[in-house]
């Protein structure tokens, strides 16, 4: 059984549609095959904590990096996609890096969207937390 990340410490702000979360609606988590990859956007909402951490299998070859936006589809400065330090590998609670580092926090409480470019991966979960989470290889 895979320990699966909720969206504990997000909070929907007044007239923000509710957070989705990283699984489609039949429940299963979102997987990509495809060599030449997929771009996902998350719906608007605010965050707390300051790290964002990933339940993620990368494949040989595949990747993910992810980019935070504002409310209009804007990239935040310093966490664009660009930024971002690609993700390879099988892990659980893999706290994402951008060129400046990892702490968000001065995004949250702020109605933020998520940007998620992935190959060869299977996005299982992801989850705002307070802290750098201790990743661990599976």
């Amino acid at each position: 059984m895979v320990s699966l990340f909720k969206f504990e410490s997000l909070y929907n702000p007044p007239g923000l549609p509710t957070p989705a979360s990283a699984f489609n609606p039949q429940g299963d988590p979102i997987r990509d095959g495809r060599p030449g990859g997929r771009i996902i956007h998350e719906p608007t909402a605010a965050f707390t904590g300051n790290q964002l951490n990933l339940n993620v299998q990368v494949r040989s070859g595949g990747r993910i990096r992810i980019g935070l936006l504002d409310a209009e589809g804007r990239p935040l400065p310093k966490f664009s996609v660009r930024e971002c330090v690609p993700i390879s590998g099988d892990w659980l609670g893999k706290s994402v890096e951008w060129k400046g580092g990892g702490d968000v926090g001065g995004g949250a409480t702020k109605p933020t969207r998520l940007r998620i470019e992935m190959s060869d991966t299977r996005l299982l979960g992801f989850q705002f937390t307070s802290g750098k989470a201790r990743g661990k290889p599976r």
